[in-house]
């Protein structure tokens, strides 16, 4: 470390770093060099300031209106935003379609009009309303456009414009469903809980079908699946999803690709394209 003139120990000022979003991640940051000067440039000295810190750097959500754009780009009858918009009462999420012997009186009927089918609520879960969301990391998914990130202390990942989307639009539904009362639960295809801050997500060298609909918790309501091109090899699976739960699939990179879209809304779920 240099020294000011008389062996005074130079101040070493707090440092920070900043990255754009494409960089988001968790960032091992340092050593760092500070340079630092007096009052009327009288003196100067330059400071190592040793050790390496990680930094987490979060996505950046997609703004209220670009969300309720995607979930309205919806490819079949039914409009995905109709149970995730701004607007959507806390309950929205906790319908399923009616059933011989359910009772008249639990009719939902904003969400019947709104889907076009009798929705019932289930009213077992008005006061625990839970939500799964799923992020689909397989880079098999998001092959288009990838790029590596550099983060520091040796440490490399991939990730795509298209991934980095779909992290942002996972962020943005956390806080839009935590808005609506529900509880939350990040996913990813394997069914391995995800840090919600989205952070430390990174694309996985993965060519399997997805396995997350056995790890769905009993208290789920409602599922939001943010898929990639790999949607098509996990219709099977998609299928297994329990009918009774609000079912949400978002599709990215998938444009020109509508057999998995057009199968997933003939199974009951509700189709979106999130872009490229």
């Amino acid at each position: 470390m240099d020294a000011l003139p008389g062996g005074r120990p130079v101040p070493v000022p707090p440092s920070g770093y900043r990255w754009q979003a494409r960089e988001r991640g968790v960032f091992d940051v340092g050593p760092a060099l500070a340079r630092l000067s007096g009052p009327f440039g009288l003196w100067s000295a330059r400071a190592q300031v040793a050790g390496t810190s990680r930094v987490e750097v979060e996505p950046l959500p997609l703004e209220d209106d670009e969300l309720d754009r995607v979930l309205r780009a919806g490819v079949g009858e039914h409009d995905a935003a109709d149970l995730l918009g701004s607007q959507a009462a806390p309950d929205d999420l906790l319908v399923r379609e009616h059933r011989d012997g359910d009772a008249l009186t639990r009719i939902h009927w904003g969400a019947t009009a709104r889907t076009g089918r009798l929705m019932v609520r289930q009213e077992e879960w008005a006061h625990d309303p839970w939500a799964v969301v799923v992020l689909d990391c397989r880079a098999v998914s998001f092959a288009a456009g990838r790029f590596d990130v550099d983060g520091g202390a040796g440490r490399h990942w991939q990730s795509s414009p298209g991934f980095e989307r779909a992290v942002q639009a996972a962020a943005a539904l956390i806080l839009r469903l935590q808005d609506a009362g529900h509880q939350v639960l990040l996913l990813d295809q394997d069914g391995h809980a995800l840090d919600p801050s989205l952070a430390p997500a990174v694309l996985e060298p993965s060519f399997r079908e997805a396995t997350w609909p056995a790890a769905l918790p009993g208290e789920a309501a409602a599922v939001v699946a943010l898929l990639g091109t790999a949607a098509g090899q996990d219709l099977p699976v998609l299928a297994t999803v329990p009918h009774h739960l609000q079912r949400v699939a978002v599709l990215f990179g998938t444009q020109g690709r509508r057999d998995a879209a057009e199968r997933l809304e003939a199974g009951g779920w509700l189709v979106a394209e999130g872009g490229s």
